[in-house]
């Protein structure tokens, strides 16, 4: 296949020929039609959006003339084919050029898909050798810079991330510079910290690593007010016990997480330990938490953990009580009419361990802190990080798609074969790593040898299927997201299933507010409760607050409406939401043209289509 020419827009902007010569572009205005050009999707940019990028919003008049005149310049300079026409605007030919972002984005997913290590750096290598300097420069387009320049660096900052965690595999010591100079520049992206402490953690420089730890954690509070978050948590914690065998065996012992529980467990038991297994439903917790309590119940007295579930609470101001009482029956314990003091007093005399399982907010726990000495307690929530006197924190982290493929290819390696790209799409943006989902699926391929893969993505592909699919001997997905729903007060369960049929990647609570047709603040209140039962995830990365249902629980929540609500109801939401987000399209200028959700293409952990 004959080289093409090259259009480079992660750094100073700049066009090279087949040769790779650089191609001299000295207009400025040429320049900014050809990078909206080649940032577009296939579909090309409508001659609209183009006037816009280029004069922002105030175009003179024979503006439209003067962007002719520009494409036809652009034609002789690069090619008569370079640029096509489309109804109502112009495509790049992406025969003739080669996009740099477009190859970061193959290399990345490519890196994800590989299950060889060595393929893995190289391609992530050569992704984050794309990128020259800061995205766009050159090209003096307000609207071009508002809508890509931080989906750019993000993308730069995934590159980096995804390579540095295959560096440590191979020299740790050689990811700690360039780990360094990123965290330098984005000081409050905890992720960078949290690979840098394992980097210096993993070169031996144990000290460093710790020092670089409070670095960190004094920035975060002197700078945002808060505490670090679960992974740089979590890479001090490393760091604290650390060897550089136990960071090589990161991917390769599953039980490591468990075993940090039981040693934060037992290593406290005498002060009165606690703990809290956060995640989404469906990531594991409750699985996580028994063999944890079963493992360490000899070291506490009653010799095997006592469980309760915190679901039939959905009053928060009877959560205690609540709690305490069915605690006292499931144990055949006397209730003198106090049951917290009463359960509070025999816990303390068995000095046993308990597992609070299904809890979803901070009430349904708090009453239990501090532990007795010589207690335990296991809390198993949905909140994303709970808090409390003497509460170690361990969150349930998503599978990588590339881990996804390697458990697919152990349950069954010699017919799969090499998973195609689209099934791997499929994979990747349906299941979004959800352990109870990846692993029953695994437990289909095993179970039945006659299923293929494109079976496997039609059926996650229909939304009406999904939750059927993801349903096996030992696992059912619709279960997970079952028991979330249904602890939920009515008000929420209403907004739950409104919400999810908005056909978006995320909205603000703007757009759920119309959605919903109540006031802003009620509706508020009504996420933070979808959001504490892990069934909406709120994202704060961008100016304001917006939040996202996943693909599978967008799927419940259109099951239970079908049968639930009023198809006129569900259809007047819709309506209303639309509304709400053109008329926040309007008032947001240009840029929200070329991006009507608020959002632009980008990989798992940012964003979904």
């Amino acid at each position: 296949m004959a080289t093409r020419a090259t259009i480079e827009l992660l750094g100073v902007f700049q066009v090279k020929n087949e040769e790779g010569v650089l191609v001299s572009i000295s207009q400025a205005h040429q320049r900014i039609v050809l990078a909206a050009l080649a940032l577009a999707d296939v579909r090309g940019v409508s001659s609209d959006n183009l006037l816009s990028a280029i004069w922002d919003e105030a175009p003179p008049r024979s503006a439209r003339k003067t962007l002719h005149g520009y494409i036809a310049r652009l034609r002789r300079l690069l090619g008569a084919d370079s640029i096509r026409t489309r109804s109502g605007g112009y495509v790049l030919n992406l025969d003739r050029y080669e996009v740099d972002t477009r190859l970061v984005r193959t290399h990345i997913e490519a890196g994800r898909r590989s299950t060889a290590s060595d393929e893995r750096l190289r391609l992530f290598s050569h992704a984050l050798t794309l990128f020259r300097g800061e995205p766009l420069e050159g090209v003096p387009s307000t609207v071009l810079q508002l809508a890509h320049a931080d989906v750019l660096r993000d993308l730069g900052l995934l590159a980096l991330e995804h390579w540095a965690r295959e560096q440590m595999r191979a020299d740790p010591a050689a990811a700690i510079g360039p780990l360094r100079e990123a965290s330098s520049r984005r000081p409050h992206q905890e992720s960078l910290w949290a690979l840098l402490v394992e980097a210096l953690a993993a070169s031996g420089r144990r000290a460093e690593a710790l020092d670089c730890y409070q670095r960190a954690r004094r920035l975060l509070l002197d700078d945002l007010g808060i505490e670090p978050g679960p992974g740089l948590r979590q890479a001090q914690q490393d760091a604290l016990a650390s060897s550089a065998e136990l960071l090589h065996s990161r991917s390769e012992n599953p039980t490591r997480l468990e075993n940090r529980m039981a040693d934060a467990l037992v290593l406290h038991r005498a002060r009165g330990a606690a703990i809290a297994v956060t995640g989404p439903p469906g990531a594991g917790k409750t699985r996580a938490a028994m063999a944890v309590a079963t493992e360490v119940s000899p070291a506490f007295g009653a010799g095997r953990p006592m469980t309760v579930s915190a679901f039939a609470t959905l009053e928060v101001d009877a959560a205690p009580r609540d709690t305490a009482a069915r605690a006292l029956r499931e144990w055949g314990l006397e209730n003198t009419g106090d049951p917290v003091r009463d359960l509070v007093d025999a816990w303390a005399r068995s000095r046993s361990l308990i597992v609070l399982d299904d809890v979803t907010h901070v009430a349904q726990y708090e009453w239990l802190l501090p532990v007795p000495p010589y207690c335990g307690l296991i809390i198993c929530s949905t909140v994303p990080r709970p808090v409390g006197p003497h509460l170690d924190v361990f969150e349930l982290c998503p599978y990588t798609l590339s881990e996804v493929i390697g458990l697919l290819g152990q349950v069954r390696p010699a017919s799969l074969g090499v998973i195609p790209d689209r099934v791997a799409k499929v994979l990747d943006v349906v299941l979004e790593g959800l352990p109870a989902a990846v692993h029953a699926l695994a437990n289909r391929v095993a179970d039945e040898p006659d299923l293929q893969l494109y079976e496997i993505a039609a059926q996650l592909q229909d939304p009406r299927r999904r939750l059927d699919a993801l349903a096996s001997r030992s696992i059912n997905v619709r279960a997970h997201f079952h028991r979330s729903y249904h602890q939920l007060e009515h008000p929420a369960r209403r907004a739950f299933r409104l919400l999810g049929w908005l056909d978006s990647h995320s909205f603000n609570d703007t757009v759920a507010a119309a959605a919903l047709h109540l006031p802003r603040s009620e509706v508020r209140g009504l996420i933070a409760e979808l959001v504490r039962a892990g069934l909406v995830h709120a994202d704060t990365r961008d100016s304001g607050r917006r939040y996202r249902i996943s693909q599978l629980g967008r799927s419940l929540a259109r099951e239970i409406s079908d049968y639930t609500d009023d198809h006129s109801l569900r259809d007047a939401a819709v309506r209303r939401a639309l509304r709400a987000w053109h008329s926040n399209t309007l008032n947001a200028g240009p840029s929200a043209a070329l991006y009507p959700w608020g959002e632009s293409s980008g990989t798992r952990p940012l964003m979904r289509p």
